[in-house]
């Protein structure tokens, strides 16, 4: 029980950082237009998916790697059948940003500026849970809800040439194992 409260704790303020607004690129400070992205994003899942428009966009906050780890656990504590099925994989152990269907808040790795495809194609990911969410759309097992979200993710990862296996390591067959119900 004290490992549930020790994991659960709520956010502080200085554990969130909102979606920076700029970065240094270069040397060069450049300005990024979120609300461009989320509906360039949002477009782009419509159309390459055939999902309905949504409008209505998640919260964006930059958190460091334990308050992710917190957010994880939470969830897997809450839903024991999740945690039974994390176990045999791992994957939600080193969760690298997560989607909160509760608040439909996205919350990304502290130092995440959106600056390259490789960040963008991490909330990519995260915006098709955002969709999922929204749409109402249902799934036998947790797990199952992540092939469109790799879907995507490879598929913007593509435009550049790059895949989930070349920037994160993810080959088909740890895909095939992470996306499908273990029972």
């Amino acid at each position: 029980m004290l490992f549930a409260a020790a994991v659960t704790k709520p956010l502080k303020a200085q554990e969130v950082v909102i979606l920076p607004q700029r970065f240094e690129q270069n040397g060069v400070i450049k300005q990024i237009d979120h609300e461009g992205l989320l509906i360039s994003i949002e477009n782009w899942l419509s159309s390459q998916f055939n999902l309905p428009t949504i409008n209505r966009h998640p919260r964006i906050e930059i958190v460091a790697p334990s308050t992710t780890a917190s957010l994880v656990y939470k969830k897997l504590l809450s839903d024991p059948s999740v945690l039974a099925e994390s176990e045999t994989t791992g994957s939600q152990l080193n969760t690298v940003s997560l989607y909160d269907d509760v608040t439909e808040a996205i919350y990304l790795p502290r130092g995440w500026t959106g600056s390259t495809d490789v960040e963008v194609s991490i909330l990519v990911h995260e915006m098709v849970h955002h969709f999922q969410n929204l749409l109402g759309f249902k799934y036998a097992c947790a797990q199952e809800r992540e092939k469109l979200a790799y879907m995507a993710q490879d598929r913007w990862l593509g435009q550049s040439g790059l895949s989930l296996a070349s920037e994160f390591d993810l080959d088909p067959f740890t895909l095939l194992v992470a996306t499908t119900c273990k029972y």
